[in-house]
């Protein structure tokens, strides 16, 4: 076939002053030339008339196809096609060649083998020098390129998968702040689904103030070894904040390009309940204390009872003789002195301190603590008071003091 389109490109890269060069090559030189040069490139490409019968193949084409081009030129080119494919063909892509536009479009193509290849087409329509209208192809084989898609969207489906299992919200970043890959926890925590988010940015559902905290921390992880930790706020789809607590590392991908991971977790419940505790312990410890206040106070006055309940029963019990003697000394000490003086034996003044307090009814470290001394000291005196008055017990101690009318 002659080929206008070469002679003229030939004419024009022509060495000057050689234009009668041109002239002198025969047609049929230009078509073994343009053959040849078809043949040694690696896309397929295919030549058919109007009634879209065989004019020409190429090596690439005839590898495609697994024919011999004897059996390029005798075979039904819809026996490659499945009829799902032909019913495409017929619909979209001859109409659209036929009306004198380019098609393009993706199929899959059968060998006379029966295996199957994925190729992109791209179809169109010449004219030789005599007008006659041909239509050709082009086609790439793209089998090798599908079957890596295939892989690499089942490993993103696995990855994906593996993920999603984990409760806590991860997120994925190149250095430009691109979400490469999310997890269900981080989707569900923005509000939106996973084909929503992979390939947009923070700023493209965060407010600016968050956007511009979130690329500070990712340019901090990005040159950090350790990685860092952080509180911050975040908007979801709803409009509502919350509070979270996240960790970026950055690594390093197999073609030397870093990228963040990012694993959060949502604290907003939690820290409303350590407040809810904090106040609710405040509170208690308050009501804790005046209650420890009011017992305090009950245990001293049912203290002072007991002891003055018994020193009455005590006194119930003593001989007449006791009793007389007992009015007696009562009378006695009805003399305008101290009431220090009503004691037998001298007490020092913190001695007779201690002594009130405890036949009042208060407790030894009670006693301590209302007179800023230490327990072992009340000891002590109690001690001392028991031995220089002669007695054994605070009981008899209460009974001395309403024999003298000190209580």
């Amino acid at each position: 076939m002659k080929s206008k389109v070469l002679k003229q490109a030939l004419k024009k890269d022509a060495i000057p002053k050689r234009e009668d060069t041109i002239s002198r090559i025969s047609d049929a030189t230009i078509a073994s030339v343009s053959r040849s040069i078809l043949n040694e490139q690696d896309v397929a490409f295919s030549i058919r008339d109007k009634e879209l019968k065989p004019v020409y193949a190429n090596s690439a084409c005839l590898r495609l196809f697994g024919l011999t081009y004897e059996e390029w030129e005798r075979e039904n080119w819809s026996a490659h096609f499945s009829p799902e494919e032909i019913y495409s063909i017929y619909n979209d892509a001859l109409p659209e060649v036929f009306s004198g536009n380019k098609w393009r479009g993706e199929f899959e193509l059968v060998t006379l083998k029966g295996g199957k290849r994925q190729v992109v087409a791209e179809w169109d329509t010449i004219e030789d020098e005599r007008g006659d209208t041909f239509y050709y192809a082009l086609y790439s084989d793209v089998t090798h390129l599908k079957s890596l898609e295939t892989e690499l969207r089942k490993q993103n489906d696995f990855l994906n998968a593996i993920i999603d299992t984990l409760p806590d919200p991860i997120l994925v970043k190149d250095k430009d702040h691109i979400w490469l890959a999310v997890n269900k926890a981080f989707c569900e925590l923005i509000g939106r689904n996973r084909e929503e988010l992979v390939g947009k940015s923070d700023s493209d559902y965060l407010p600016k103030n968050e956007t511009e905290f979130f690329w500070k921390c990712d340019n901090e992880a990005m040159h950090s070894d350790k990685g860092i930790a952080y509180e911050a706020n975040l908007t979801n789809s709803k409009g509502e904040t919350r509070l979270i607590s996240s960790k970026k590392v950055a690594i390093t991908r197999f073609d030397g390009e870093k990228v963040l991971i990012a694993i959060a977790r949502d604290i907003t419940n939690e820290r409303k309940l350590e407040k809810t505790i904090a106040d609710s312990y405040r509170q208690l410890e308050a009501g804790v204390a005046t209650l420890k206040s009011d017992l305090n106070g009950i245990q001293a006055d049912i203290s002072s009872g007991v002891s003055k309940a018994e020193a009455v029963h005590g006194l119930l019990q003593r001989s007449n003789r006791d009793f007389s003697s007992l009015i007696n000394e009562t009378r006695l000490e009805a003399t305008p002195v101290k009431k220090e003086s009503f004691i037998s034996v001298p007490l020092s003044s913190r001695e007779y301190q201690v002594f009130m307090l405890l036949v009042r009814g208060y407790r030894v470290k009670d006693a301590a603590k209302h007179l800023g001394i230490t327990p072992n000291t009340a000891s002590t005196y109690r001690s001392r008071i028991l031995k220089k008055l002669g007695l054994t017990s605070i009981t008899d101690m209460v009974q001395y003091a309403m024999r003298v009318g000190l209580i």
